[in-house]
């Protein structure tokens, strides 16, 4: 007898068009080309974090110029750059090395985590470049045996972590949902605006105006084999977007644009742009631009 082959229900295909990192929460994003997926996202997003003396996580909504620092994590360290500031390698915080680097308590959100102090020498560069009067500042990188988890109440998604992001380890755009807002923008007279307002990690070519809205499941056919991606639902939006990422100035032009056509009574009609998701399968794989994807719809 031949044997059956169960496969996946496909509604729609596309292909990875960009991937972004944020290795500090906050911070410039680095285009890349490829990226180990993790359990937690792409390798090495939000892992790092600045707080305030309080221990609060410090985010473009007080501190805009915060995004002309460029983190780049390397095997050594943390590499840090920022206008009229000497480059900065900030080593690996090490939980098990002779000298433990000390954890401190912070908050991100509702949450208080337990994070790993990277030293005095990043303390002074970043309080120094943010140039806050009154203010100091540290660097801490999430500590890999306290994890936050993602809140997934009200899913039947399973438990997963996350670093620092701001509740779930992916957020997925498609480049359609972009080309549609900015000819919005053109047509009352605003300039386009870049991806990377959005701080999303994976852009999706192939797809309709906020297909990725309906989608419930993603699987991206890596090299190394599948990456399943489950949805969680849609990002709301904060100030964050109106902030020009190249000139730190904020205007309102983009909310006040997106509150037009984007609030979503499933949301408590807030503005929402992109998908919040999780990995669920297929961490420890690369995913590359250009990358072919499918995906299910949920059932309406």
């Amino acid at each position: 007898m031949q044997e059956v082959q169960h496969t996946m229900q496909v509604d729609l295909t596309g292909t990875i068009q960009a991937l972004y990192q944020f290795p500090i929460k906050g911070v410039a994003g680095n285009l890349l080309t490829e990226s180990i997926i993790t359990s937690v996202g792409l390798q090495h997003d939000r892992q790092w974090l600045i707080i305030d003396e309080s221990g609060h996580f410090i985010t473009q909504r007080q501190i805009p110029h915060l995004v002309w620092i460029l983190a780049q994590a390397s095997d050594k360290g943390l590499i840090l750059n920022a206008p009229n500031q000497t480059e900065l390698l900030v080593p690996w915080a090490q939980t098990h090395s002779p000298h433990t680097p000390n954890t401190l308590t912070v908050q991100v959100w509702r949450d208080s985590v337990t994070a790993l102090d990277c030293g005095e020498v990043s303390a002074k560069w970043v309080t120094q470049y943010l140039d806050v009067p009154g203010k100091s500042f540290r660097l801490v990188q999430a500590h890999a045996e306290h994890p936050r988890s993602a809140n997934l109440k009200g899913t039947t998604l399973p438990r997963t972590s996350n670093w620092f992001s701001d509740g779930y380890g992916l957020n997925i755009l498609s480049q359609a949902s972009m080309t549609a807002l900015n000819d919005r923008l053109a047509e009352v007279g605003h300039e386009p605006v870049d991806a990377l307002r959005f701080r999303s990690n994976i852009i999706l070519a192939g797809l309709q105006p906020h297909e990725e809205d309906s989608i419930e499941s993603l699987t991206i056919h890596s090299s190394n084999g599948p990456v399943m991606i489950s949805m969680v639902k849609p990002c709301t939006r904060c100030a964050v977007p109106n902030i020009n990422p190249f000139t730190a100035i904020s205007s309102p032009e983009v909310n006040d644009t997106l509150a037009g056509y984007r609030r979503l009574i499933s949301m408590n009609d807030e503005i929402c742009f992109a998908m919040n998701a999780i990995v669920t399968q297929g961490a420890g794989h690369i995913v590359k631009v250009g990358d072919p994807i499918e995906a299910t719809l949920k059932l309406s």
